[in-house]
């Protein structure tokens, strides 16, 4: 798996720092070339971006994808290049891995690095 990521520009040393820093971090192989990397939020960090978003479901999910996914880093350019449903897949495996959902259900979606 860490052979693949680095193909796509994701050092394992980045990873060992990230799961330092962030404790979990998951990766969603999307397809074969295109995988994330993900880390839990934390609840003073999903009140922020509560507050940033407001009641705008959009712009509170392109904040969670932002904040959340490690590899690679998304903009708000990059999140609305995505594939239709893809932003929706990752904020709820976002969500379940920072506990807001099951983290069993979040597991089974993904694969611990």
């Amino acid at each position: 798996m860490y052979s693949q990521l680095e193909k796509m520009g994701c050092s394992r040393s980045y990873i060992t720092k990230m799961k330092e820093r962030h404790g979990t971090v998951i990766v969603y192989p999307h397809e074969e070339d295109n995988w994330f990397v993900v880390r839990p939020l934390k609840v003073k960090e999903m009140r922020m971006i509560k507050e940033i978003a407001g009641q705008d479901l959009e712009k509170l999910n392109k904040e969670i994808l932002e904040s959340a996914v490690v590899f690679p880093k998304l903009t708000e350019e990059a999140v609305n290049e995505l594939p239709a449903g893809l932003p929706d897949v990752l904020v709820n495996m976002i969500s379940r891995l920072s506990a807001f959902i099951p983290v069993e259900l979040a597991f089974s979606l993904s694969k611990e690095l």
